[in-house]
C-alpha cells in the first residue's frame, strides 16, 4: 500500500482551510460591524456653520464663545468671524454667543442646513473697572494711591 503525500496531507488542508475560512469570515464581519457602527455614530452628529460680525462696522468677531444652551459642546470663532459646532443635539435648540465688549445674545436653530449669522451689539460697561498696580518697593498701605486690601497668604 502506497501512501502519497497528497493523500496523507488532504484531510488535514481540508480542515486548515475550513478554519482559516471561517477565522477570516469572522474578521471580515467584526470589520463591517465597527464600519456600521462608526458611519451611524457620525450620522447622529449636527454640524452648524455661521458667522459672527459687528453691529457697527459688519467686521467679523474674533474669539466669540458658541455654546449650545445646556450642554457643555461649544466652539470659538476664529479671526474673521466664522464658526464650526459639532453637537450630538438634535434640532431645534439654542446657542449662546458671548463675548467680553459684546452683548450676550441667543440664537434659536430650528435646522442644521441653516447658516447662522449673528449682528454682535457691543456692550458699555462702564464703572466696572478693575485697576491692578505693583511695585518692587514696599509701599505704605495709607500713602498708596490706589486702594490695597491685604490677603492673608
Amino acid at each position: 500500500m502506497q501512501v502519497g503525500r497528497n493523500v496523507y496531507f488532504a484531510p488535514n488542508t481540508n480542515e486548515t482551510k475550513t478554519t482559516i475560512m471561517r477565522k477570516s469570515f469572522r474578521s471580515l464581519a467584526a470589520l463591517l460591524f465597527f464600519c456600521m457602527m462608526s458611519i451611524a455614530a457620525v450620522a447622529q452628529s449636527v454640524t452648524i456653520t455661521g458667522s459672527v460680525k459687528n453691529s457697527t462696522n459688519k467686521e467679523g468677531v474674533p474669539a466669540v464663545s458658541v455654546t449650545v444652551k445646556g450642554s457643555s459642546s461649544g466652539t470659538f470663532t476664529d479671526e474673521k468671524g466664522n464658526f464650526k459646532l459639532v453637537t450630538s443635539q438634535k434640532p431645534p435648540f439654542t446657542l449662546i454667543f458671548t463675548s467680553i465688549g459684546f452683548e450676550t445674545q441667543e440664537f434659536k436653530v430650528s435646522g442644521a442646513s441653516d447658516a447662522v449669522e449673528i449682528s454682535f451689539v457691543p456692550a458699555s460697561s462702564l464703572g466696572v473697572e478693575v485697576v491692578v498696580s505693583a511695585s518692587r518697593v514696599p509701599e505704605r498701605i495709607l500713602e498708596s494711591p490706589v486702594s490695597i486690601e491685604r490677603s492673608e497668604y
